[in-house]
């Protein structure tokens, strides 16, 4: 189930927070390698969507993590990609917890 309110990835908004506190900023990482579409995951999203949908859905840094094993994320299709569309995601909530959380060799890793 789709749970993000802000659907549209942007590329001027790198670093948002909700209403649980929940921070996730989103950075340059010219090395990620993304998920090969999966059907047995039941969503899969761009790359550039993840932040707007960490944000819509999850109040903490595990939900987050535990959010992102549950899809299949994938690179955004574009046109004359640069390393902009190559990103890791810095996540942080209100208790102080914070991971990041990255994919390398299409699988997701948590730091």
């Amino acid at each position: 189930m789709w749970c993000a309110r802000d659907t549209i990835p942007t590329c001027n908004n790198h670093h948002r927070s909700n209403e649980h506190g929940l921070t996730v900023s989103v950075q340059t990482h010219t090395f990620a390698s993304y998920e090969l579409p999966n059907a047995s995951k039941h969503a899969a999203i761009g790359d550039l969507s993840v932040a707007s949908f960490l944000l819509g859905c999850c109040a903490d840094v595990d939900e987050a993590a535990a959010k992102l094993r549950s899809i299949n994320v994938v690179p955004t299709p574009a046109v004359g990609r640069t390393a902009l569309g190559q990103v890791h995601w810095s996540v942080q909530d209100a208790s102080g917890q914070s991971r990041v959380f990255e994919y390398i060799d299409g699988a997701l890793r948590v730091y």
